[in-house]
C-alpha cells in the first residue's frame, strides 16, 4: 500500500497511540482526534504501511519502529521513513521502474502508479503527489515543479 496522507497526519496519529500507553482502539482514537472514522482510515494504512503500528482486532498498536520515529530528532526522521519506503514492495517498485526510465515526468508517475493502485482520478492525483512527497522528505526523489520531472535522489542510486 502506498501512503495517502501527510506525514504530519501519520505523526499525529501514533503520537495518539503512544499517549493511550501505545495501544488504543479505532473508535477512541477517532473521537480523540476528531476524525470521522472513514477519514481516519487512509491515516491508519499509510501508518501501517510505514510499519508505524499494527492493526488488530480494531485495535492500534505502536511499533517498535513507530516509537523509535517519536523518539528520534526531527533530522533522524527522514532516515527512518526512507528505510521504511524502502521495504515497501509496491513502493520500492515504482523506485525501480524510475530508475530504469532514468526520469519520469509527474503524468508518467502517474500512470505508473495506476498499475498497482486502482482508484478514481482524483485520488490517483493524491497518491502520486504523496508518493512524491515521501520520496523528497526521505532523499529517495527528487522532483523539479517546473518542468514536473522526477528522478531518483543522488545518493540513492
Amino acid at each position: 500500500m502506498l501512503p495517502k496522507v501527510e506525514l504530519g497526519e501519520v505523526s499525529g496519529l501514533i503520537k495518539e497511540v503512544r499517549s493511550y500507553e501505545n495501544q488504543i482502539d479505532i473508535a477512541t482514537v477517532a473521537d480523540e482526534l476528531v476524525y470521522d472514522i472513514d477519514e481516519l482510515f487512509p491515516v491508519i494504512d499509510t501508518a501501517e504501511a510505514l510499519g508505524f503500528i499494527e492493526v488488530k482486532d480494531g485495535k492500534l498498536k505502536l511499533t517498535e519502529v513507530g516509537n523509535k520515529f517519536l523518539d528520534c530528532k526531527y533530522d533522524e526522521r527522514s532516515k527512518i521513513v526512507r528505510q521504511q519506503l524502502l521495504n515497501n514492495k509496491q513502493y520500492k517498485s515504482i523506485l525501480d521502474e524510475i530508475k530504469k526510465r532514468g526520469e519520469v515526468t509527474k503524468e508518467e508517475l502517474k500512470e505508473i502508479i495506476r498499475t498497482i493502485e486502482t482508484s478514481d482520478e482524483e485520488t490517483l492525483t493524491s497518491i502520486t503527489e504523496k508518493f512524491i512527497y515521501y520520496g523528497v522528505y526521505s532523499d529517495l526523489l527528487e522532483y523539479n515543479s517546473r518542468s514536473n520531472i522526477i528522478r531518483l535522489y543522488e545518493n540513492s542510486k
